[in-house]
């Protein structure tokens, strides 16, 4: 269980590092072609740039995210398996305690007016 932690934040980690290094390449690549200061900005071209940005990024989150979803799934599974035998095992032990309540020993040794009366019935 302890790899499959390790194995979760590796991915994690993967996916958090593509993300950041796409969008630190596009944006210096970015930087380069546009000004920021001097004169309008062009809204048709930073629509397509962040277009760009939440089309590849968001991709990539939302892969990372299926992969989360699935992890959680199978772990949840193994949980779920696991709770089916300890409701099963706690039954079988709730029924053993109602068969030893209905149990009644006659000591054959003891000769009390109950035993006699039984004996005799």
């Amino acid at each position: 269980m302890r790899t499959n932690h390790l194995y979760i934040n590796l991915v994690i980690g993967f996916l958090i590092f593509i993300s950041l290094a796409i969008t630190a390449y596009f944006l210096c690549r970015l930087n380069e072609q546009f000004t920021y200061v001097k004169g309008e900005i062009e809204m048709a071209e930073t629509g397509q740039v962040g277009d760009f940005i939440g089309g590849t990024v968001g991709t990539i989150i939302s892969l990372g995210a299926l992969i989360l979803v699935y992890i959680t799934y199978l772990n949840q599974r193994v949980e779920n398996e696991k709770s089916k035998i300890d409701e099963k095992f706690f039954n079988m032990i709730n029924l053993h305690k109602a068969n030893v309540s209905e149990m009644e020993y006659i000591n054959p040794y003891d000769p009390t007016e109950d035993q006699r009366n039984l004996k005799r019935g």
